[in-house]
């Protein structure tokens, strides 16, 4: 589900950065469209990143201690939007452990998981437009709902 996001990100105009500690993954070749392609071992957070309160970071990693050690890097930044993949028990119970590890959560204004827009998506790429509009919306500062219930006008205009 990596390539979809990364490739849709890309076509948004967003600065791409894909990390992972696996070698035949952190593959220029499997992410064309992204800016950067890292290979990072755990734990060891690339230097060359540099968050602030526009960044989008997605927690892909499929595996519980791997997503324990990224979120435990990750929660600290200045983040826009943190999301990670993956069932609501499974990241509620990450939060948990890292919490009573001393982890601070302040998690209420840039965490989503489940991560995405509930549209019904089953495939990668339909799970990629889910996750991107969510993020999308958070950056906006919207909700991300249908436009025909949007009372203010939808496009912010100078007055």
């Amino acid at each position: 589900a990596a390539e979809p996001v990364a490739r849709l990100a890309a076509e948004l105009g967003w600065t791409v950065s894909v990390v992972d500690h696996r070698p035949s993954y952190a593959r220029a070749e499997r992410f064309p469209d992204a800016h950067n392609v890292i290979l990072a071992a755990p734990g060891s957070w690339p230097q060359e990143l540099v968050f602030d309160e526009r960044t989008v970071a997605l927690v892909m990693t499929h595996s519980y201690l791997q997503d324990q050690v990224v979120l435990k890097e990750l929660l600290p930044k200045p983040l826009a939007y943190l999301g990670v993949l993956g069932p609501r028990q499974r990241t509620r119970r990450l939060l948990d452990e890292l919490q009573a590890e001393g982890v601070a959560l302040d998690t209420d204004r840039f965490f989503f998981s489940p991560v995405g827009l509930d549209i019904g998506a089953e495939t990668a790429e339909e799970i990629a437009l889910s996750i991107l509009a969510e993020a999308q919306a958070v950056l906006a500062g919207r909700r991300g709902g249908p436009l025909r219930e949007r009372q203010e006008p939808i496009h912010d205009r100078p007055q």
